[in-house]
């Protein structure tokens, strides 16, 4: 997924070595069911519902 320019965008994914590899502004780790082994030790932004996503890009939208 890093062939795709995500600068200054939102890029939500299951996996992080997807958003390891994008240059979006804002990489979320979609974590709905349940922690993942391959994605131990991400350190970016983790969410768990998209309710939790909502909120983070309402604050994104509230703040520009």
């Amino acid at each position: 997924k890093s062939i795709v320019n995500m600068e200054g965008n939102i890029f939500i994914d299951d996996h992080q070595r997807n958003l390891n590899t994008c240059n979006a502004k804002h990489p979320i780790l979609l974590e709905t069911d349940c922690k993942k082994l391959w994605n131990e030790g991400y350190k970016g932004k983790v969410y768990n519902s998209w309710k939790e996503i909502y909120d983070f890009i309402k604050i994104i939208v509230d703040n520009n």
